[in-house]
């Protein structure tokens, strides 16, 4: 069991997605670098940027959640509507990971072994990759597929599906190339 998967043909409008991805990297790239104060404070008008991508992007998200949450609880034998029903999809946060390019890959790490808390986070990633995951002791790529997503399995998922889905192990691994934007969506309770 991998703990994760790929998602294609999800309805999540390819505009949308690559809207959002640029206005994650657009902020980080602004004047004063990096999500500095000054970028936060004088060249990032948030009414024309997170209106019009982040809102409409976690619009897609949840919707693309509503149907992942239909699915596995078809797949666990209840009834489609039973993990929003008890709200699993009720929760939902995104986050904006901003790598710079390292220019020493192998003394940097980009972010350290972990498994999400939560039921499901949904990922895209641009073009960089960086994203492993753990499967039989070995650290395995999961490289950037044009119009996928990345579902994760959380722990949360895991605990109440009983083991039948497992969480992932995952973690970034930092490199020369670019930088690398990735929104990770969150639900939990």
């Amino acid at each position: 069991m991998w703990g994760l998967f790929l998602v294609t043909g999800h309805g999540v409008l390819a505009e949308v997605a690559a809207a959002a991805l640029g206005a994650a990297r657009a902020f980080h790239d602004a004047d004063g670098g990096e999500g500095s104060e000054k970028a936060r404070l004088y060249t990032w008008d948030p009414a024309k940027v997170v209106k019009d991508a982040f809102f409409d992007y976690a619009r897609h998200t949840k919707r693309l959640l509503g149907t992942l949450y239909r699915l596995l609880s078809e797949a666990l034998g209840l009834g489609p509507t039973y993990r929003t029903d008890i709200d699993c999809n009720k929760g939902q946060m995104i986050l904006f990971h901003y790598y710079p390019p390292c220019p020493e890959p192998d003394l940097a790490i980009g972010t350290t072994r972990h498994s999400d808390t939560g039921f499901l986070t949904v990922l895209l990633q641009d073009d960089i990759g960086g994203l492993q995951v753990l499967h039989d002791d070995q650290w395995i790529d999961v490289p950037p597929t044009p119009g996928a997503f990345i579902v994760n399995v959380g722990d949360l998922m895991q605990m109440m599906s009983n083991d039948k889905f497992k969480s992932a192990e995952h973690r970034v691994v930092a490199k020369k190339a670019g930088p690398r934007v990735s929104m990770a969506c969150f639900t939990s309770h």
